[in-house]
């Protein structure tokens, strides 16, 4: 059952921060309105910390792996920087933002894996070059040429 959980988070690791910052946005927002600052200032504080925590480890795996580090480096600098100036909602946001573009970004790159097998079938077989009024085909083969149409097979033989 654990190691299954393990999967589903894996899976949806982007997604559940997401959902985690833009839920700790929401619930900090109802407890400022029913004036319970410290409390929503402690719920947004914990958000931005585990999203701090999950963008170090996914900044120290970039810099290990591939030796490079992007926006992630920002977005942490931005995330603690706002848990020590006590900006616990500008941290939030910041986290919610870091966390949504991961989330997107990896549910565009899914999309595009999967559409590629079909792209693939899609390429075409053969090509035509056309010079003047003869067509000649990828093996060097004329076809016959009437109004922008080829009119025959091409053939293999040069």
């Amino acid at each position: 059952m654990m190691s299954r959980l393990r999967v589903v988070v894996a899976k949806n690791h982007d997604w559940a921060l997401t959902v985690i910052a833009l839920g700790a946005i929401l619930a900090g927002a109802g407890l400022y309105l029913g004036g319970r600052d410290n409390l929503a200032d402690a719920l947004l504080a914990g958000a931005v910390a585990v999203q701090s925590v999950s963008v170090l480890i996914h900044l120290a795996r970039a810099l290990i792996r591939e030796r490079r580090f992007g926006v992630d480096v920002i977005a942490l600098l931005a995330m603690v920087g706002a848990l020590m100036l006590g900006e616990y909602l500008t941290g939030a946001v910041v986290a919610l933002m870091f966390s949504g573009g991961q989330w997107l970004e990896a549910a565009a790159s899914g999309r595009a894996r999967r559409a590629l097998p079909a792209l693939r079938q899609r390429v075409p077989k053969g090509a035509h070059r056309f010079r003047g009024a003869a067509a000649w085909g990828r093996a060097g083969g004329y076809a016959g040429r009437t109004a922008g149409r080829t009119t025959g097979p091409m053939s293999s033989g040069s």
